[in-house]
């Protein structure tokens, strides 16, 4: 798709239009309509620029019309007066077109990025996730995924309610965004999984999880029902010509090796999965 025009085209061409008025203007010097076409272009510019910007010009636009209306000694107040009003009217006219339209963009960004995220922690959903996997794939990129299982979060639910479990939850999607680096995505998976999309090579994806277990050895979760010793397990998994869905189907084998050999562990999956202290 082409991109269109820039802001900086356009004002170039609202300049020129300004100038190609004026011009006719004084070698026609008819001033009736003239100085309302200064502003009509406007209507069209209020679906690109911002509200600020389409009041700097209608004022241009304004000082411009004011000048050609009054040029001719024909020019009565009352046809003055009617020049200012069209041209103020078709301005603010203008301007609120532009702040429709910035609204409307704005909550259509919104919808879109609640489409992609959590509500309750704020990280990727499942579908965001999907989303910057599959672009790593496209791009042919190293990464290995990661699925995180909070270790007996049901306990939690069932002794300190379903409330504080989601404090919990919060505070672990915290924990693990502060534990990647900017370049790697993490998101809830689910229920009381997440997911982390670690690029580069195994070297950087076994410093991601070391620290994504330190996080959560070293102090405990604070909760409205008191202090919780939350701990993870973690199945790790390249992506590879499999694709995406492979490397997370393997990353849950793997995630299943490290429940079964004590949890608070994360294991890499291979032909035979090795667990990793």
């Amino acid at each position: 798709m082409r991109a269109g025009p820039s802001t900086r085209a356009l004002l170039i061409g609202y300049a020129i239009w300004l100038l190609v008025v004026v011009g006719v203007d004084v070698r026609l010097a008819d001033h009736r309509i003239m100085p309302i076409l200064l502003v009509v272009p406007l209507i069209v510019l209020a679906t690109r620029l911002n509200p600020r910007e389409l009041l700097g010009l209608g004022a241009l636009g304004l000082g411009l019309g004011v000048a050609i209306g009054f040029t001719g000694s024909e020019a009565g107040l009352e046809r003055q007066m009617d020049t200012v009003f069209v041209i103020v009217l078709i301005t603010l006219l203008s301007a609120w077109v532009a702040t429709l339209r910035r609204r409307v963009e704005e909550a259509l960004s919104r919808a879109q990025r609640d489409a992609r995220h959590d509500e309750l922690t704020g990280l990727s959903n499942r579908r965001g996730l999907n989303r910057d996997g599959a672009r790593l794939v496209d791009d042919a990129e190293a990464a290995s995924v990661a699925l995180i299982d909070v270790d007996r979060f049901k306990d939690i639910n069932d002794r300190h309610g379903h409330p504080v479990g989601d404090e919990a939850l919060v505070e672990i999607g915290r924990r693990l965004r502060a534990s990647v680096r900017d370049v790697d995505v993490v998101g809830r998976y689910g229920g009381e999984e997440f997911l982390v999309i670690v690029r580069g090579d195994d070297e950087a994806s076994s410093e991601v999880i070391a620290r994504v277990l330190a996080a959560f050895r070293a102090e405990p979760v604070h909760t409205s029902g008191g202090d919780l010793d939350v701990r993870v397990s973690v199945g790790v998994a390249r992506v590879d010509a499999a694709g995406l869905e492979i490397a997370i189907e393997r990353a849950d084998a793997a995630l299943y090796q490290s429940k079964r050999l004590g949890r608070d562990r994360s294991t890499i999956w291979r032909a035979d999965p090795s667990p990793t202290p």
